[in-house]
This record gives C-alpha cells, sequence and structure tokens, in this order.
C-alpha cells in the first residue's frame, strides 16, 4: 500500500513523510479485500504533523533519478531500481495516480509507472517518458547512482531510423516539442559483476503474435558492439519502415512494430549488422 502527496508534480510519501494540513492526498492498496487503518491525531500540537507508517521503507535516495520539467516549473521527479541491487523492489509495482483534466502538467513512464524496474536479465529495456504539458521547452536532468550499474541512452528517432547517445556523455536534454508527448530511453543493467548479461551468439526471434494486428514484438540479440539495422520490407521487397539504425551494445533488445497505417498481408523483418544478417517473415491479419 502506498500514498502519493501533489507539490507540482507526485511525490511518494513514504514512512517518514508528513500529511500537511488542507492537502490532498492519494492511497492505493494492494489488495482490495483486506481491511487497514490510516490514523490521524486531530488533538496533537499545531507544529506537529502525523506520521505515516508504511507496510514497506523505499529509501529513493539510493535510486537513479529522472526529473522532468517544464518552463512554468512544474516538476516530476521519475525513479528506475536495478531489483539485482534493490530487492525490495522485486515485488513491487509503484504505479502514479490517475492523469485528471485539470492537471496542467504530468509525466510518467510509460504504463503509468513511478519506478522502474531493470535487471541483468531484462537486457536492454525501454524506458519511455510521457509528458503532458503545453509549457515548453521541457528540461530532463538526471542523477545516476554508479552502484546500481545501469547504462542509459537517449533514443531520437529520425527518418533513417533510432539514432542513440549515452547519458553518461550528457548532462541535460532540452526538447522544444515533443513528438507523440514521449521522450524516448533506454536502460541496460550489468551485473553483480559488473558485467552485461551478454548473449552467446546473434539470433532473430520469431515475432510475437504471428499473426497480428496491428503491433507485433521482435526480439534479437546482439553479442558484441556493432552498426544495427532493423528493417520492415513487403512481400515485393520494398522498404516499408526502418525500426532500428543505429549502433549498440551487447545484449538482448525488444522492439514493437505497429502496422496501423499498412495493409494486411505477408511482411519480412531483416537484422543486418557487420558480422550477422537474417530475415523472417511474419502475417498480419486486419
Amino acid at each position: 500500500d502506498y500514498i502519493y502527496g501533489y507539490e507540482n508534480g507526485y511525490v511518494l510519501m513514504t514512512k517518514d513523510s508528513s500529511f500537511i494540513p488542507g492537502k490532498g492526498y492519494w492511497v492505493k492498496t494492494k489488495n482490495l479485500t483486506s481491511t487497514g487503518h490510516l490514523i490521524l491525531n486531530k488533538y496533537g500540537d499545531p507544529c506537529w504533523m502525523p506520521k505515516i507508517t508504511s507496510s514497506f521503507d523505499l529509501d529513493l535516495s539510493k535510486m537513479d533519478k529522472f526529473i522532468v520539467t517544464d518552463s512554468t516549473g512544474y516538476s516530476q521527479t521519475l525513479y528506475v531500481s536495478n531489483t539485482d541491487v534493490d530487492t525490495l523492489m522485486l515485488n513491487l509495482n509503484l504505479d502514479l495516480p490517475p492523469i485528471f483534466s485539470e492537471i496542467d502538467f504530468d509525466s510518467r513512464f510509460e504504463y503509468n509507472e513511478y519506478v522502474k524496474k531493470v535487471s541483468a536479465d531484462s537486457g536492454s529495456i525501454d524506458l519511455n517518458i510521457l509528458v503532458h504539458t503545453n509549457s515548453y521547452p521541457v528540461s530532463l536532468v538526471w542523477e545516476l547512482n554508479p552502484e546500481n550499474g545501469i547504462n542509459y541512452s537517449f533514443i531520437n528517432d529520425s527518418g533513417t531510423g533510432k539514432i542513440s547517445a549515452s547519458l553518461n556523455e550528457l548532462s541535460q536534454l532540452t526538447f522544444y516539442n515533443l513528438n507523440d508527448n514521449m521522450i524516448k530511453l533506454s536502460a541496460m543493467a550489468t551485473d553483480r559483476n559488473g558485467l552485461s548479461n551478454t548473449p552467446l551468439k546473434f539470433d532473430l526471434y520469431q515475432n510475437y503474435p504471428n499473426p497480428f494486428n496491428p503491433v507485433t514484438i521482435i526480439k534479437y540479440d546482439i553479442v558484441k558492439v556493432q552498426d544495427v539495422k532493423v528493417t520492415i520490407y513487403d512481400i515485393l521487397g520494398r522498404e516499408v519502415k526502418t525500426l532500428v539504425n543505429e549502433q549498440q551494445q551487447p545484449g538482448s533488445y525488444t522492439i514493437k512494430w505497429d502496422a496501423s497505417n499498412v495493409s494486411s498481408g505477408v511482411y519480412f523483418y531483416q537484422l543486418k549488422s557487420k558480422d550477422y544478417i537474417n530475415t523472417k517473415k511474419m502475417i498480419l491479419l486486419k
């Protein structure tokens, strides 16, 4: 169970947080069949504010931190946890409260996540940040804890595919507009020995689902640093879409193809790098 406050952005209330008179709070329970109590002492000293008793004690300060701020000063802090290091997060899923139309600013990870979980076994994952604001520019800054062993990249979608840049080489990103109201990042965690969970060989897996309508998932493995291109072709061999066109680190990758704007039929997807090329067939049924 957990509680959020709001101060120009949602804030997770931990066991050391305090309720402030006149403020509103959002409470979520994991088990709707159980009962519980939130007890406040209305007769306390005027300077005293009741403490929250939480069923868990998260230490957000040790997690990697991403701060999204718009031009009016509204800000949201989001967190990333390496569950190989922070085992408390293994069985926790922290979702943010719903987005309300009256709110001028909101930012969260895709799927309403407040804390995104990664591990060495998860390979490279999408770390997309949704931003709701009309006040540009929007800035993204980050504070990374080296003990978490997570490598991040900023993904810039271009007409020729995805171009990535390591966040370790940057200090801040500023956006004057956002396609799909989204900042696209990727994350890959290393294991406790400081090594990524590197696949043993290049591989391209069958897409899932297949047949599909309209979105399908494509997974592949890279064993060493190489320029990688993933391309969709139609049955006549014409290029339909470039999904990836970037240098990638060793690891397992997952990408999505949304075929909403093409017709039903047989398509092919190809993984191409310096040392590997493979093509597989998939079927779009609408």
